[in-house]
C-alpha cells in the first residue's frame, strides 16, 4: 500500500524542476525547486529571460512572493516550503505579461 507521503514523494519527483534542453525556462504550478535558494535563482532567470524587473514582496527561507515590475502589469508567482521545510513548490501563477515594455536593463542581471 501507497502511503501518503509516499505518493507526495513520487509527485514531486514528477514536477522536479529540470533544464529543458534548449535551455528556456518553463514554471507551472505544482512545479518543486530542491530549495529556496534554487527557486529564488530560477525566477531571477526567468525573470531575465523573459525581460522584466521583479519585485519581491515576499522573499524569506519559507515562502516567495514575486510580481512584475511593470506599472499595468497583474504577472505574479506564489512559491512556499513543502512539510519538510527544503523543497518548495510552485502554488500560484496569475496574470501574464500582455501589457509588460521588455527591460534591456534588467536588476536581476549580475553582469552585462
Amino acid at each position: 500500500n501507497e502511503t501518503g507521503v509516499d505518493r507526495m514523494y513520487d509527485c514531486n519527483l514528477r514536477n522536479e524542476w529540470k533544464p529543458d534542453p534548449s535551455g528556456h525556462i518553463l514554471l507551472w504550478v505544482g512545479q518543486v525547486f530542491e530549495s529556496v535558494e534554487e527557486g529564488r535563482e530560477i525566477l531571477s532567470k526567468y525573470a531575465i529571460q523573459e525581460g522584466f524587473d521583479l519585485y519581491k514582496s515576499k522573499n524569506d527561507v519559507r515562502r516567495l512572493t514575486y510580481k512584475c515590475k511593470g506599472d499595468e502589469c497583474s504577472w505574479r508567482i506564489h512559491v512556499s516550503s513543502l512539510p519538510d521545510d527544503v523543497t518548495f513548490k510552485i502554488r500560484s501563477i496569475t496574470g501574464d505579461h500582455v501589457n509588460c515594455r521588455k527591460v534591456m536593463n534588467n536588476n536581476e542581471a549580475t553582469t552585462k
